[in-house]
């Protein structure tokens, strides 16, 4: 039984250093995005992408230009 442990804990040790190396366990460097709502049709679009007209945001130049 004693062996049984042994080897169990090897074996994980092993598995734990093996996988820890190749990065499995990364899941970082996300890139966040401030987002705005279009004021015309609700989509959400980047900040840095979006049309700022009269104040409000829209998410492309079709939505900005739109009436009604």
């Amino acid at each position: 039984m004693a062996k049984f442990l042994l080897l169990l804990a090897v074996s994980f040790a092993f598995f734990y250093w093996f996988f820890s190396k190749i990065g499995v366990k990364k899941r970082g460097n996300k890139e966040v995005v401030d987002t705005i709502k279009c004021e015309r049709c609700g989509v959400y679009a980047a900040r840095s992408e979006a049309i700022v007209k009269g104040g409000r945001y829209y998410c492309s130049k079709e939505c900005a230009e739109m009436k009604g």
